[in-house]
């Protein structure tokens, strides 16, 4: 089986199940070494229960006996101490159903001791309220009381009890479950490493022997070879190792000494075919010597045409050139144009920026000035408001001056009536009646004043506002000729843009004008090559001509 198998092969096998073996075991160890983590941590947990339980019955004597000194010395400090105490064992006993865990039943006697300690705590309360109401000792409620706290506190100690028994069993069950792992580990591990040791053994002896072997047969197949002996078969040319190759190159070796001998005799008769061949080569050599004698000719003639085409190439070439100058000195010409025409079209379009910035300034004016216009509209406004109050405070004024010109009528007849007693205040009522005709008058001036302003009002707001609207008129045509200026501006610039491209345009052909008869006159100087080379192959040709004779010649002597 191994002989299908290269040497690289062979080894990696080894080695793959010795690994096999290693990550077996080692795959077993991690796994062991999980389930041993977790039995120590289940004997922890069952240790640390057991701890808390101590802790538990620990504090639940301490609550006890404050609790009976209590009641032997009314020391109330005793009381509230115990209590605290039984408040605080319901907390840890609470704590400690949380960490019990995967064990239904120790779940329930922790609950239940937790339920015996509140029932404990209930009775312990009724009994303080009996002590505090100065009960007698021997009281029956006290005493029964007494008795029933006495019957919980046995409860709970028989639940502590078997729940530390508990605790302990299952520690110690988990720590002979974490021996028997770590034995069990122990005994595969030494297992392992001697099937590895003895499987290693074993297949180091096989693989060395199916390498020996076969090499050993190979040695012996070269030392024949050696001594010339090749009539045995060079073993192991169909294995698929790598002697397989190596068997193969000897057997090549073999066939190459056989080989050998067999040219030899093929060389005796080659000299005799050698001397046919002679014959045939003179007859060869007379064709050749007619063959060449006409490519010479036409080589002659291929050369002398070349010498044509050179002569027409050069003068091309010159007339090419001619031409070029030419079309330079006009390409100068246009680009001077070109460019006369590009800083006419910069100073245009500077000349354009310089009206679109002022028609802008003119907008902006234009723009204050209605503003302007639109406040004085406003403040005329106001005053015609204005001017519309004091007409309104002047007519209360004249109905106040009608008012008063009755109660002077009035007052007059009243006078009148009363006699000599009443003159003094006919006087009065007159001069009242007086002064409210004055104010009468003086109300209808202002009146008439007043309409008179109000109708100025009015049409200065009319004229401000024909202003307005004539300054909105010049600043929407100022804005019109603004953009139609940007416009006007935007296309000089794109002419300036385009005639600038143009002058490149024109700068580029008088390159290539220049590049075109550089190449003109370059073409002429390689036409002359040309023809010099036309020349150096006809002497070339005619020496191959003398070569050929000669070898030819030398053929026929040989």
């Amino acid at each position: 089986m191994l002989a299908k198998l290269g040497i690289a092969n062979r080894l990696l096998v080894g080695f793959v199940v010795l690994i096999a073996l290693i990550a077996g075991l080692a795959t077993f160890s991690r796994i062991s070494a999980g389930d041993i983590a977790a039995a120590v941590a289940a004997s922890r947990r069952g240790s640390d229960n057991a701890l808390a339980l101590e802790s538990i019955e620990r504090h639940i004597y301490e609550a006890r006996f404050n609790i009976w000194v209590y009641f032997g010395t009314d020391d109330t400090s005793r009381l509230q101490k115990g209590i605290s105490l039984t408040n605080d064992l319901i907390k840890e006993v609470e704590a400690l159903h949380a960490a019990t865990l995967f064990a239904p039943e120790r779940q329930r006697q922790v609950r239940e001791m937790a339920e015996l300690i509140a029932a404990y705590k209930v009775r312990v309360e009724k009994l303080s309220e009996l002590r505090a109401r100065k009960a007698a000792f021997d009281d029956p409620e006290l005493a029964a009381s007494r008795s029933d706290a006495g019957k919980i506190s046995a409860a709970i100690d028989k639940i502590g009890a078997s729940l530390s028994e508990g605790y302990r069993a299952t520690s110690d069950a988990e720590a002979a479950q974490v021996e028997s792992l770590i034995a069990l580990v122990s005994r595969l591990s030494v297992i392992v490493g001697l099937l590895a040791t003895v499987f290693g053994l074993v297949l180091a002896l096989a693989i060395g022997r199916s390498i020996t072997n076969p090499l050993g047969d190979l040695v012996g197949a070269v030392r024949r070879l050696a001594g010339g002996d090749t009539g045995l078969a060079v073993p192991g040319v169909e294995r698929r190792d790598e002697f397989g190759p190596l068997a193969q190159a000897l057997n090549g070796w073999r066939s190459s000494i056989m080989e050998a001998a067999a040219r030899a005799e093929e060389e005796r008769l080659a000299r005799t075919q050698r001397e046919a061949r002679q014959q045939v080569i003179e007859v060869a050599t007379q064709r050749f010597d007619q063959s060449i004698e006409t490519t010479l000719s036409r080589v002659k003639a291929a050369v002398q045409a070349l010498h044509g085409s050179a002569d027409t190439l050069s003068a091309n070439a010159e007339q090419t050139q001619r031409q070029s100058s030419a079309v330079s000195t006009a390409t100068d010409e246009a680009t001077a144009n070109v460019g006369t025409v590009a800083s006419a079209s910069t100073e245009l379009a500077s000349s354009i920026h310089e009206i679109s910035r002022q028609v802008r300034q003119s907008s902006d004016i234009a723009q204050a000035a209605e503003t302007e216009v639109m406040e004085a509209t406003r403040k005329v406004t106001g005053m015609a408001e204005a001017a519309q109050r004091i007409g309104n405070v002047v007519k209360l004024i004249s109905d106040i001056a009608s008012q008063t010109n009755l109660l002077a009528l009035n007052a007059t007849i009243e006078s009148a009536r009363a006699g000599d007693a009443g003159k003094g205040f006919a006087v009065v009522a007159h001069e009242v009646k007086n002064l409210a005709g004055q104010t009468a008058k003086a109300t209808e001036e202002i009146t008439l004043q007043i309409s008179a302003v109000q109708a100025e009002t009015q049409a200065a707001v009319e004229a401000i506002s024909g202003i307005s609207h004539t300054i909105s008129r010049i600043n929407e045509l100022a804005t019109a000729i603004a953009g139609a200026v940007e416009e006007q501006g935007a296309a000089t610039a794109e002419i300036a843009r385009n005639v600038e491209l143009a002058n490149e345009g024109t700068s580029e052909v008088a390159r290539n004008i220049a590049g075109v008869a550089q190449a003109a006159s370059e073409t002429g100087g390689m036409a002359q090559a040309v023809f010099t080379s036309a020349n150096g192959l006809l002497d070339e040709s005619a020496r191959l001509e003398s070569e050929v004779r000669e070898f030819l010649t030398s053929v026929r002597t040989a």
